[in-house]
């Protein structure tokens, strides 16, 4: 797409939502040694200097506009390369081309490199750039509900940062035009212009401030600055001393998507600012707005008038408002929630407070969080920082002497490009049902990270991205953000061997558990994905991880008491997630992540690694397995104790158990039973549920897994679009942990799952369970796996389809039959 010059003089200020121009990201060429970064030269945007506004000072929360204009005799194609500290929106004649950087860290700050077709004639470049203050620094990052400190405004949880800046480069020719530092960079100051307001919630929520938005602050036109370099070129240091700050790498992430959204109905109306508890509307004057939503004319509110709505999208959204409008002294709010609450008002809202049915609306209360826009005179089209989720936008308006006029109010839907989702069908219209709200869920958590949930916190932990990541390789062609999670993990070990429990994070989450997942979650991508070299990269942190833990072993060879927050799963009964022993350091729950990462170590060394260190390895976790037997294992029950005082028992214990070659003189069989006909075992909740399935799915129990799914099958009854964090009262209605069924439906129900690294070699043992037919797609790194499979009986029928170069074996009955590349015709009794 070439871009036209505009009339660069005479236009508006950046418009951060303007129609996007899908221009692509490229990976541009690295030179040198990655420890090199900051010593010598690397990438190529190292040529241009971090640049700022002459009057804002390092740590002061600022909002600015950085801009240039080049002349171009002939049309020409050009590569540039941006990046800023905190975040950019990035845009060429007023049109944006993109945003960033993508979330990371200051070790490998990522950098966007775009190819501009630019026609003859004179171009704007235009930078939003803005730096958020934490003004939690002085005390605890809690809730706001806390108090103190809590309430001053901060940035997301997520955002790392090093200072504000801006940097901005050109290749070849376009250099000394382009590269901050070099080329006349203005810099206007919109700080006055926007105000930060912290959210105060019953309930932990850590994503950024409020941003309330003067529009005729916002559109004054400014004489601007001279922008400052704040951080000079890295021109090469030949004794090898790396300055201190970013060290830039390339962006492996394309552009987010965005799309306007153009679903749902007005539900609700009224002639008033304050709200109370809601009644479906009828009254016909919702048309107009009806309309307007849907991108269709606009909207007059008449002077000193009051209204809010309630915009259903009957969908889960991510995405950012775009507001355009006019009217001095008035006042717009949009506020977004997941559901909406059984309360008297919002005030009472606590946070076990009921929801009820998601989709009823009549006698609840609205309570959420959102941002406000003061509008001016002279319209004007208000920036959108960042973006909200749910499933409800409450819109409210007041006006002041003038009317407003609303020329569009639109949701501009963002979420990572994963692609379309590979097939999957059964007999059972309900699971049908579930598979589409777990692919809404991973959808809705797929951004820059994957997120745990995108209205509370909007961070990448462990466990949680372990599991979205499964469903991203047997569900989606495209892995880079899978592949990017495994990275930043691996770059969070900083002081010690473990990962962090979250990332990327200015505040540091500490978990043995969490941190022991990384490695099943490194062998995970070892064997659903075929990157032997990405793989051996990862085994450095890995060996580094274990050997932390090593160093936490008591005289016994387990582990004690440990740093941190051991997270297990969000059983009611259990305090803070940490099940019985895990605080006193007393815990088989731990040790047995401990061993499972252990086995994990052990084949990934096997397969791309030193076969002495797997051997090593090898020996230690046979030693750790033996322990964990001889302190928790009780015999009288015939099952794995949560504690040494076998008290305690749970479902979790025996889940990990099964899976971690424990050595028992106990058959599997006679094990699983125990657990299942045992009547008082700590029972399992939505994210915890996925190691019981695959306990399930190892014993060859297709009967009780998808008994399982019956947590998930009321999902919809309740009007759920996407699958909750846990079970009632749950704080977040869209968790991606819960999609993991999604998974199971290829992985353990039609069985398809790789037999050797690399997924070099397929194995299908389909546990069908009560279903009589399966149609299922599985994404493979030489192309898809086919699965269609149906039962009558005993006797299996259908045809499974192998990538080309790729073999496989079919397990039925106890029987297994060699599959080939191509089509394989399956008729087994």
């Amino acid at each position: 797409m070439v871009i036209h010059p505009q009339n660069v003089a005479h236009m508006r200020p950046l418009s951060p939502m303007a129609p996007a121009m899908s221009i692509p990201r490229f990976l541009p060429p690295m030179t040198g040694l990655d420890a090199d970064a900051n010593v010598q030269p690397r990438h190529p945007a190292d040529a241009a200097a971090w640049i700022w506004h002459p009057w804002r000072v390092t740590g002061e929360t600022a909002f600015l506009r950085f801009s240039i204009e080049v002349f171009l005799m002939e049309t020409e194609t050009i590569r540039v390369h941006v990046t800023a500290d905190q975040r950019y929106i990035f845009s060429v004649d007023g049109v944006e081309v993109g945003r960033g950087p993508d979330r990371g860290v200051v070790e490998r700050w990522p950098v966007a490199s775009h190819e501009l077709a630019l026609s003859a004639g004179r171009h704007r470049f235009e930078a939003l750039v803005w730096w958020i203050a934490d003004g939690s620094l002085t005390g605890l990052r809690a809730d706001a509900s806390a108090g103190g400190d809590a309430l001053r405004s901060r940035p997301p949880v997520a955002q790392t940062t090093w200072r504000g800046g801006f940097l901005f480069a050109g290749d070849g020719a376009m250099a000394p035009r382009l590269n901050s530092g070099q080329a006349p960079w203005r810099v206007d100051d919109l700080t006055d212009a926007v105000r930060l307001v912290q959210p105060v919630f019953p309930v932990y929520h850590d994503i950024g401030p409020e941003f309330q938005i003067d529009g005729g602050r916002w559109s004054l036109v400014r004489s601007g600055e001279t922008a400052v370099v704040v951080a000079g070129h890295v021109r090469g240091n030949p004794h090898g001393v790396q300055r201190p700050g970013w060290r830039l790498a390339p962006a492996s992430l394309p552009e987010q998507e965005y799309t306007r959204m153009n679903r749902g109905r007005v539900r609700a109306f009224a002639g008033s600012w304050k709200t109370g508890q809601l009644k479906e509307t009828t009254d016909a004057g919702v048309n107009d707005w009806s309309l307007l939503l849907r991108g269709e004319g606009s909207v007059v509110v008449p002077p000193d008038s009051e209204r809010t709505l309630l915009w259903d999208f009957e969908d889960y959204v991510c995405g950012y408002v775009r507001l355009i409008a006019s009217g001095a002294g008035a006042q717009v709010r949009v506020d977004w929630a997941e559901a909406l609450h059984e309360a008297i008002s919002c005030e009472c809202v606590a946070g076990g407070t009921r929801k009820g049915d998601r989709a009823a609306i009549d006698g609840k209360v609205f309570c959420g969080f959102g941002d406000e826009f003061a509008v001016g005179a002279h319209e004007v089209e208000f920036p959108a920082f960042w973006w909200r989720s749910g499933r409800f936008l409450q819109v409210r308006l007041r006006t002041g002497a003038q009317s407003l006029t609303i020329r569009s109010l639109a949701i501009i839907s963002t979420g990572y490009p994963l692609g379309d989702a590979a097939r999957v069908a059964t007999n059972d219209e309900a699971l049908n049902e579930l598979a589409a709200i777990c692919e809404r869920t991973t959808r809705a958590c797929a951004h820059e990270i994957w997120t745990d949930c995108p209205y509370y916190e909007q961070m990448a932990y462990v466990g949680d991205s372990r599991l979205a990541a499964l469903v991203n390789y047997a569900v989606f062609s495209d892995d880079r953000l899978s592949r990017r999670m495994l990275e930043l993990f691996d770059d969070s070990r900083r002081g010690t061997g473990l990962v962090a429990m979250r990332v990327p994070g200015t505040w540091t989450q500490v978990s043995v558990t969490y941190a022991l997942l990384w490695v099943l979650m490194v062998r995970d991508f070892a064997w659903w994905r075929d990157d032997a070299s990405f793989v051996r990269a990862r085994l450095r942190g890995v060996r580094a991880l274990n050997d932390e833990i090593a160093s936490l072993a008591g005289e016994n060879g387990l582990l004690g008491v440990l740093p941190g927050w051991s997270f297990v799963d969000w059983v009611p009964e259990w305090t803070n997630g940490c099940g019985p022993g895990v605080r006193e350091g007393d815990s088989c729950l731990v040790n047995l992540h401990w061993l499972l990462a252990l086995r994990a170590q052990t084949e990934l060394e096997k397969h791309f690694g030193e076969p002495e260190l797997a051997a090593l390895t090898k020996r230690r976790a046979d030693r750790i397995a033996a322990a964990i037997v001889e302190r928790y294992w009780s015999a009288g029950h015939g099952l794995l104790a949560d504690t040494g005082q076998q008290v305690d028992f749970s479902e979790h214990a025996q889940a990990l158990g099964l899976s971690a070659e424990l050595p028992l003189a106990l058959s599997r069989e006679r094990w699983v039973e125990n657990w299942l006909n045992a009547p008082t075992l700590t029972r399992a909740t939505v994210y915890f549920s996925f190691y019981v399935m695959e306990a399930l799915r190892a014993a060859g129990r297709g009967d009780e897994l998808l008994k399982r799914a019956d947590m998930w099958r009321d999902l919809p009854l309740r009007g759920l679009l996407t699958v909750p964090e846990a079970p009632e009262p749950t704080r977040s209605d869209c968790h991606g942990w819960g999609a993991h069924l999604r998974w199971h439906f290829a992985a353990s129900v039609a069985g398809v799952r790789p037999a050797a690294p690399g997924f070099a070699r397929i194995e299908v043992r389909p546990l069908l369970g009560p279903l009589t037919s399966i149609d299922v797609v599985v994404r493979h790194p030489r192309g898809n796996i086919e699965c269609v499979l149906r039962r009558d009986g005993q006797r299996l029928q259908g045809r499974l389809v192998l990538p080309e170069g790729i073999c496989g074996e079919l397990h039925w009955n106890e029987k297994t039959r060699r599959l080939s590349a191509g089509e394989n015709e399956i008729d087994e009794s």
